[in-house]
């Protein structure tokens, strides 16, 4: 009788951990996946927003095709800035640079090339 005694409590004793590791493992697993979430949710919220630059620059050409220079938009929550470019050689191509970033660290960087001898113009992506 005196050995159900002391194999409940050894079972007890080996089972209380097990528990707690499987816990904080899933606890672990839990918050890994909820940081991987909010990066990936912040990365698309920052490419939206350097697309809404891309647009701003291209309104800028539509206005007026010979424009070249640097802007910013600075929001709250993201800045952004594009620099309009001529690529020299070729006529009617534009080069804009955009670099977007929150305060968090995320970085975008795009490179477009614009035909502005089209109407609508033609934009490429640069690789």
């Amino acid at each position: 009788m005196k050995l159900k005694g002391y194999v409940a409590l050894t079972a007890v004793l080996v089972m209380i951990p097990l528990l707690l590791l499987t816990g904080m493992e899933l606890l672990y697993r839990n918050i890994t996946l909820l940081s991987t979430a909010k990066t990936n949710y912040d990365w698309q919220t920052l490419r939206t927003y350097s697309e809404t630059c891309l647009e701003e620059s291209l309104y800028k050409l539509v206005l007026d095709e010979n424009y070249t220079g640097e802007f910013n938009i600075t929001q709250e929550d993201w800045t952004c800035t594009s620099n309009i470019t001529d690529i020299t050689g070729e006529d009617g191509f534009k080069l804009i640079v955009l670099e977007t970033s929150n305060p968090e660290g995320i970085n975008i960087l795009l490179q477009k090339k614009v035909d502005t001898n089209y109407d609508p113009f033609k934009l490429y992506n640069i690789e």
